[in-house]
């Protein structure tokens, strides 16, 4: 009798005992903050708060505008210039290169405006533009070739 209790209480441990955090699933409804640009040949890792607050939109150029949801102003964009066909903007106030990658040259620009069509926000936009001056060349992940 000691036997199957010992059995039936190991049997009980194994299947019910797992490790809190393992081989439970993410939360789906939270947005990753990176963008795979396959374009420019690689992904990259947005500030925080950028998919959430954000809507993505691809100019005729094929630049990617991050507009806020609420308003539709624009908290800053990337723009990814081909190497030997064309030349990268100036870097100035607003706007500066971000890094490279085989094939591209990556700038991020911010707006410079002060008028939005949503004056509630004005505090999250001033801090998504001063997240996206504070990204570095490691916000870029080369894809493989």
């Amino acid at each position: 009798m000691k036997k199957l209790l010992c059995l039936l209480l190991s049997l009980f441990c194994l299947t019910g005992c797992q490790p809190v955090g393992q081989g439970q699933p993410e939360p789906m409804d939270i947005p990753k903050d990176e963008y795979v640009w396959a374009e420019a040949g690689a992904t990259i890792l947005l500030p925080e708060g950028t998919m959430t607050y954000c809507d993505v939109h691809i100019a005729e150029s094929g630049a990617l505008w991050f507009d806020f949801k609420d308003g539709g102003d624009t908290a800053f964009w990337l723009e990814a210039w081909e190497k030997g066909v064309e030349e990268p903007l100036e870097e100035q106030l607003g706007v500066f290169t971000l890094g490279e990658t085989d094939t591209h040259v990556i700038q991020v620009m911010t707006s410079t405006c002060g008028t939005l069509n949503n004056e509630k926000i004005r505090p999250l936009w001033e801090e998504m533009r001063k997240k996206a001056v504070e990204m570095t060349e490691e916000n870029i992940i080369l894809m493989q070739q």
